[in-house]
């Protein structure tokens, strides 16, 4: 009995860990805004101090208001889930060249389903799905 409850628990630890990691692509789909109040400096470039929203589409591509348009590729693990930007600027559009980037975070959701797209965790700046 004590056996079979511990085996019990384990199984359902590592199903809330899978659950609570597992995003399926299509989910990814929507709009984001971000909780940023005060601009920080990441790549790419300054996030303004403004709220900002970063549309995903099912097509593969995105567009945002500070990062503007580009591409998006997703790769899921067990543990966790990244998404890869890659887009093409020009320096906030004041400059006639156009800057290429690439930029890659990882990308949770609570057990009950919020996503965040994260900026930089350790100053608590993310996306957040809304739609």
């Amino acid at each position: 009995m004590k056996k079979t409850s511990i085996i019990f628990a384990i199984g359902l630890i590592i199903g809330l860990l899978i659950f609570k990691n597992y995003i399926s692509k299509n989910s990814f789909v929507g709009k984001y805004v971000n909780n940023n109040t005060k601009p920080i400096l990441v790549v790419p470039g300054t996030i303004p101090n403004s709220l900002d929203t970063l549309t995903l589409f099912e097509n593969g591509e995105f567009k945002s208001k500070s990062w503007g348009k580009g591409n998006y590729e997703i790769s899921s693990k067990y543990w966790n889930t990244e998404i890869k930007f890659s887009y093409i600027s020009g320096w906030n559009g004041k400059s006639p060249y156009p800057i290429y980037g690439d930029y890659s975070t990882d990308i949770t959701k609570s057990i009950f389903g919020k996503k965040k797209i994260w900026i930089n965790s350790d100053l608590n700046y993310y996306f957040e799905k809304i739609e």
